[in-house]
């Protein structure tokens, strides 16, 4: 995906590096989930 011709602010990157951290745990815990539920057959948590 060509993201070049997206307009993004200083203000909106700012924002985004605030938020990277925050969007990293949910996507962990929601592996977590995936695997509890066994959804997912490999502990994830060792690549992550």
């Amino acid at each position: 995906m060509n993201t070049d011709h997206f307009i993004i602010s200083e203000k909106q990157k700012e924002l985004d590096q605030k938020l990277v951290l925050y969007d990293l745990w949910v996507t962990k815990v929601h592996i977590l989930m995936l695997f509890k539920q066994e959804i997912v057959q490999k502990n994830p948590r060792k690549k992550i």
